[in-house]
């Protein structure tokens, strides 16, 4: 004879999937979140202080980079540079593990 749904089969039911959604998570690290640079290579991210060893960066948000390049006629450098990341920037970063997040990128509003 089969048993009609009842409570006790939603309950367990609820159950169920309240663990297929906490081993999904597991798998499925978060979204790209905004972090906030408390130094050159250092991010705060929701309240968590992330130091240099827990972070990878875009090699380019590490080191001046032209964006225009320009040569005075005297022979010096009249280029102008994106500065590396600094104090109070604002980076998008991803959670690749539970200690490490990749920087994406500096976001600036228009």
């Amino acid at each position: 004879m089969q048993k009609a749904w009842g409570s006790d089969t939603m309950s367990a039911f609820e159950d169920l999937i309240g663990i297929m959604q906490e081993e999904g998570e597991k798998n499925n690290p978060t979204g790209t979140q905004l972090g906030v640079m408390t130094g050159p290579n250092t991010c705060d991210v929701d309240g968590l202080s992330l130091m240099a060893e827990d972070l990878f960066f875009a090699e380019h948000l590490i080191h001046p980079v032209a964006f225009k390049v320009k040569i005075n006629e005297d022979g010096t450098d009249g280029s102008e540079y994106l500065e590396p990341l600094k104090k109070g920037d604002i980076v998008a970063v991803k959670k690749i593990s539970d200690s490490q997040y990749l920087v994406l990128g500096k976001m600036v509003s228009l």
